[in-house]
């Protein structure tokens, strides 16, 4: 199936799932409904399909002669998909898996402007508090001022500026699509995909998708499509019950019945009588029929195996 994009700007992705993630991951938001009534939805794959360099492969062709011309500008006609429309071979890249993601918020939290001045503060604090040990001449205000900047100063600059890490993994793992994702009956679920950013857009690409999202969302956008890779969790039919061999175990007044697709209520029965005992081994029902019931190997014509919803086999 195929979506419209919902591309979040790089500000709105950082803020929701960190710094490190929007610059690395193009966040793409999609809802998937599953309007059936009877059967749940597996969702394998998300992926953002485009036509590199597809803005040179639509120029109109130079008019001849017996055509006429077109006015100058004249666009090249686009299907539905714009571009992609008339794309042979589309590029396709996938979301990038839920763990790399995280990995990235991890990496994030240590590159992070905010957490990288909150090392240094607490850096430069550690490294002073030894200083008066083995510098005697420093004055005797040094190690109040010390204690003043690992404490208030530290913990001032926490609350003015608070670390956002834990929520944004948080909602990074409620909401970045996973494989083998399930969308039960009759209910939606949105998801955000991540795209490679630097792998869907070139360097200078990236720099306008920055600092102008529309201008490279309105070019995306023509040239690309989410599609979503899903099936219905349909239940497996039962595999057809089948006898492979009848063998008559006088010695130990058995009837031994081999095949595949039993049921552990199957039942041997022998003359029309259902045997004391029936029981699964490895894919042999045995059925001990006992000295009451005379039998001969020439009875195998009036064996049946019933399986439990009342089908029969050899019948």
């Amino acid at each position: 199936m195929e979506a419209p994009p919902s591309i979040l700007d790089l500000k709105t992705s950082e803020y929701v799932f960190g710094r490190l993630v929007s610059r690395k991951a193009l966040a793409v938001q999609i809802t998937i409904s599953n309007s059936s009534h009877d059967y749940n939805l597996l969702v394998s794959q998300i992926s953002l399909s485009f036509c590199e360099g597809a803005d040179d492969k639509n120029q109109a062709a130079p008019a001849t002669p017996d055509q006429g011309k077109a006015p100058a500008g004249t666009p090249a006609p686009a299907g539905p998909a714009g571009a992609a429309a008339t794309c042979t071979a589309p590029l396709s890249l996938s979301s990038m898996d839920k763990i790399v993601l995280q990995g990235l918020a991890d990496r994030g939290q240590s590159t992070d402007p905010r957490n990288v001045v909150l090392r240094i503060i607490e850096g430069v604090g550690a490294a002073l508090v030894p200083f008066p040990t083995f510098v005697h001449h420093i004055g005797s205000s040094f190690t109040p001022s010390v204690a003043a900047w690992n404490g208030p100063f530290t913990q001032g600059y926490k609350i003015v500026f608070p670390d956002y890490t834990v929520n944004q993994i948080i909602r990074l793992s409620n909401l970045a699509f996973t494989t083998n994702k399930v969308i039960g009956k009759q209910t939606s679920e949105t998801v955000v995909a991540f795209i490679p950013l630097e792998v869907v857009f070139s360097k200078q690409e990236v720099s306008t998708f920055h600092t102008d999202p529309h201008r490279q969302f309105v070019d995306l956008a023509r040239r690309s499509i989410v599609r979503v890779d899903a099936t219905f969790i349909t239940p497996v039919k039962p595999t057809p019950a089948k006898v492979a061999s009848v063998f008559f175990n006088l010695a130990a007044q058995r009837v031994e019945v081999t095949g595949d697709g039993f049921d552990d209520s199957a039942k041997v029965i022998l003359n029309g009588k259902a045997l004391p005992t029936a029981f699964w081994n490895k894919g042999s029902l045995w059925g001990m029929f006992g000295p009451g019931l005379a039998v001969k190997n020439g009875d195998s014509d009036s064996i049946k195996v019933q399986m439990g919803d009342g089908s029969s086999v050899l019948d």
